[in-house]
């Protein structure tokens, strides 16, 4: 179950709950995307997971953007 808890700031929540290793659903990511226009900020904290699912939830945001120094980049 999905926790948001302040952060020691005055916006942004700090995301409890959430393991991105394992594939993170639609619903859980409407649930997410509503905490962040409300909350400016999510903080996702210690998360392991491989490139695969790392570049999966990301495409739940929007198409990623490459980064603008080549060593940083994904491979494919």
């Amino acid at each position: 179950m999905l926790e948001f808890k302040p952060l020691d700031s005055p916006f942004g929540r700090a995301v409890h709950g959430l393991d991105i290793s394992e594939g993170v659903d639609w619903d859980t990511c409407r649930v997410l995307h509503e905490a962040l226009y409300r909350h400016k900020v999510l903080v996702i904290k210690d998360q392991t997971c491989g490139e695969l699912p790392y570049l999966e939830f990301g495409r739940q945001w929007g198409e990623p953007i490459p980064h603008v120094i080549d060593t940083h980049r994904m491979l494919g």
